[in-house]
């Protein structure tokens, strides 16, 4: 599954077609075939380098899967504490080639991953989403928030 909008669709989709795996892009759905499709998904990537903050990354970590994640902005961040295979970036975000062979890196890292250390990376995502991310901890957040500027 690949999350978020992809440049160039039609080029991608070129790329892509003759995958082994079944590739979609998200975007397309609607939330109720989106769920479907994270219940079914076994790797779930999210390739963006300039996602800010990311609803996604949400998902991902609430559906409990196994997610590689560009090491980039916020995202960093949202899956520190081995929560996601890390793309990395570099020092040099405009080297398309150099992303594209470390993302590939990390898939086939997922693909041939040990099952021990998968289920403890999920686990580990899925304890981050349960202590940040669910409603009751994000609506808490912003209430410290409020309080503290109101202080």
């Amino acid at each position: 599954m690949i999350a978020g909008q992809v440049l160039n669709l039609n080029e991608f989709t070129a790329l892509t077609k003759d995958c082994l795996s079944h590739v979609c892009y998200t975007g397309l759905l609607s939330k109720e075939s989106l769920y479907e499709l994270y219940q079914a998904a076994d790797i779930v990537i999210l390739p963006s380098y300039t996602e800010q903050s990311s609803y996604t990354g949400i998902e991902m970590l609430a559906f409990g899967k196994l997610s590689i994640v560009a090491r980039g902005h916020s995202l960093e961040d949202m899956f520190a504490d081995n929560t996601a295979i890390m793309v990395s970036i570099k020092d040099d975000r405009e080297n398309d080639d150099m992303f594209a062979s470390e993302l590939v890196k990390s898939i086939e890292r997922a693909l041939f991953m040990p099952e021990r250390e998968r289920t403890t990376m999920i686990q580990n995502g899925r304890s981050v989403y349960e202590r940040k991310y669910t409603i009751r901890q994000m609506s808490q957040s912003y209430i410290d928030l409020i309080n503290r500027e109101l202080s």
